[in-house]
């Protein structure tokens, strides 16, 4: 009590007074617990205080959990974002595509091999460098903000996969996707739920806290944002049970009613030996692409995540 008494905190999102400490939190060998806070205005959940940027960028760089699993698992991650995505953009026009935090690269190779104009930016040097040498990929090294300064390129479309929960300024961030965007432009975001029931359950154990998220946000946060600079959510679903893996046979049963349990097998074969032949890569992009056109969305149970399709006006 004495820490919120001393201290003003505004949340970095609509600058609100009206915050209380939500939860604290010990993460695996991370020396110093972190605190998270909640807007009772726009519902954010944030950090305070937050790493000083020395400190996150160590964290960003080989230790960072996504960029130390190996290529076959998170081909698998690309595929299903892939499927979300197409569940309102219509990935079949010729879109001039940018990834903002595209990580290593796998997202962007699947969509690259499927004819999309593609450009990546994420500011982790060993990350990026992967992209670059082992996929080809146009990647940017550094911040969106610093890559605004030195390109002047807008693009049909905006990838922010499990990105803005890691912004420490949402507001310049934005002002820098306003800048990549055009009228028309789609953003789709897809980031943890701040308003998820899981959180209620989990509390503490919830998949989505750790020291990376530090901006976790409901809609009515997301939207309030996104209509600052000049967008219009135009769809949104939420999805994610992190327990289903106590539910596999009830997963695959529910994937079997909508007809869709044939495309996840085939693409966890595919994918697998994605990069031992080149013919298993050409078979795969193949498959891909057909699924895609073919195929309807598959909703999937939970709320653990947050996935917004926007306008730019």
């Amino acid at each position: 009590m004495l820490y919120l008494i001393m201290i003003r905190i505004n949340c970095p999102l609509c600058n609100s007074e009206d915050n209380y400490l939500f939860i604290k939190i010990k993460f695996r060998e991370i020396k110093n617990y972190f605190r998270i806070f909640k807007c009772r205005n726009c519902l954010l959940l944030f950090h305070h205080p937050t790493y000083k940027e020395r400190e996150l960028k160590k964290l960003y760089e080989k230790n960072y959990y996504f960029f130390i699993r190996d290529d076959s698992i998170e081909f698998k991650r690309a595929f299903k974002v892939l499927r979300r995505i197409s569940y309102k953009l219509d990935l079949n026009k010729n879109f001039n595509i940018i990834e903002v935090g595209c990580g290593k690269g796998y997202l962007l190779y699947l969509l690259d091999k499927l004819g999309y104009r593609v450009e990546g930016v994420e500011i982790s040097e060993t990350a990026s460098k992967y992209a670059r040498e082992r996929f080809d990929l146009n990647v940017f090294n550094g911040t969106l903000e610093e890559y605004v300064k030195e390109r002047d390129k807008k693009f049909e479309v905006i990838l922010l996969i499990d990105l803005l929960e890691h912004i420490k300024n949402p507001h310049s961030f934005m002002e820098s996707i306003r800048k990549i965007s055009k009228r028309g432009t789609v953003l789709f975001i897809d980031t943890p739920n701040s308003g998820s029931q899981e959180i209620k359950r989990e509390r503490d154990k919830w998949i989505g806290f750790n020291p990376f998220h530090i901006r976790i946000y409901s809609l009515k946060s997301i939207d309030a944002l996104l209509k600052r600079y000049g967008f219009k959510i135009i769809d949104y679903f939420y999805y994610g049970d992190f327990k289903r893996n106590k539910f596999k046979g009830k997963f695959r049963e529910f994937l079997s009613i909508f007809n869709v349990l044939t495309i996840w097998d085939k693409s966890r074969i595919y994918i697998k030996s994605i990069f031992n032949k080149e013919k298993d890569v050409e078979r795969f992009i193949s498959s891909l692409q057909k699924e895609i056109k073919d195929e309807e969305f598959t909703f999937l149970k939970g709320d653990s995540n947050l996935c917004v399709y926007a306008e730019k006006l």
